[in-house]
């Protein structure tokens, strides 16, 4: 399938459009005031939705890309629409199906006040691939994007945290968003509960510390972990969202001592027991030998090994290179042939 296409596809340089994403905020205000600490609304300059998405392109992309489950999604007051009631199977090879929209039930599902999510738009619509890799480039961190549409006054989803930070951007329409502070400080995903009752206490026990309604190319920043609440204002909205997952401490330590294992594992010092038999009722004191190979595990973890171990970490965390290259490979055949 051909990516479909906007006129305006080119972000340019990368901190240049990351710094018209934030505007009016600036880059130091921005990091030393919002990023993974609080909220912060955007209402810059015109021209950054119309950069990244419209909604005829939308409405393209729904019609005519051939939706596949899961990459598409509908949710009405928190409850997802059956898979095997928006879907199609569709016979690719003698031996292969695949299940695709099937777009009379999405179109009825909107009509009927659902909200339709369409999850890593980049990789349908060059403008938002190009928008993707420029906060990616940017910040060093993968980014993907979700775009979401109702024509209703009912939410689609029920009060929620991420473990991302997000980057909302009001492309049609608008729509209202609650925030609360975080109901568990810097989440990690195995911490995602959106049903939790971590989540119902923070809506319970405290007022919103943001309410605001985003109006067509305005942005929103919510960090991780902060609960959020976003309501159809009456009028049909369509917004994208550029998710952004952080490196954490936990990242690098998880990296650096899974590589530790990986060196140490044929030492034979490191294969003997621990203790002995709990039969013996008694354990080994802490030893010599102890300390020496609990040392020497971690020891492993110098500064330089942690900046080398957090290099490889980024770069295995980045998704691949998002432009084409078909043509390059074979161009390098060729001359390679020839030469």
């Amino acid at each position: 399938m051909e990516t479909l296409r906007e006129p305006q596809d080119d972000v340019g340089d990368a901190e240049a459009f990351f710094e018209h994403l934030i505007a009016p905020v600036s880059l130091s205000d921005f990091f030393h005031m919002y990023w993974d600490r609080r909220p912060c609304v955007f209402r810059g300059p015109d021209g950054v939705a119309d950069a990244i998405l419209s909604l005829g392109t939308f409405d393209k992309v729904v019609s005519s890309s051939n939706l596949k489950y899961p990459f598409f999604r509908l949710f009405k007051s928190g409850e997802a629409l059956p898979t095997c009631d928006m879907t199609t199977e569709c016979q690719l090879a003698v031996d292969r199906e695949i299940n695709i929209a099937d777009l009379n039930v999405v179109y009825s599902a909107v009509a009927a006040g659902y909200t339709l999510e369409l999850q890593q738009v980049e990789r349908t619509v060059s403008s938002v691939r190009s928008a993707c890799d420029a906060v990616q480039r940017y910040l060093c961190l993968p980014v993907h994007a979700y775009a979401y549409f109702t024509a209703g006054a009912e939410p689609g989803f029920a009060p929620h945290f991420d473990t991302h930070h997000v980057f909302v951007r009001q492309i049609s329409g608008r729509k209202r968003w609650r925030v609360w502070e975080p109901s568990r400080r810097f989440p990690l995903a195995q911490d995602y509960a959106p049903d939790g009752d971590t989540v119902k206490a923070a809506i319970s026990e405290s007022a919103p510390i943001l309410e605001t309604t985003l109006q067509a190319g305005e942005g929103l920043f919510v960090p991780r972990g902060f609960v959020h609440e976003v309501l159809p204002d009456e009028e049909h909205s369509l917004h994208i969202s550029l998710s952004v997952t952080p490196l954490c401490w936990i990242d690098l330590l998880r990296a650096q001592f899974r590589r530790a294992i990986l060196d140490s594992q044929d030492d034979p010092a490191y294969r003997k027991r621990l203790m002995r038999p709990l039969r013996e009722r008694e354990y080994d004191a802490p030893s010599a030998e102890f300390s020496s190979l609990a040392e020497k595990l971690l020891g492993v973890y110098s500064v330089s090994e942690a900046k080398a171990t957090l290099n490889r970490l980024q770069r295995d965390t980045l998704p691949s290179a998002r432009r084409p290259r078909l043509a390059e490979i074979d161009t390098r055949r060729k001359r390679s042939a020839s030469g």
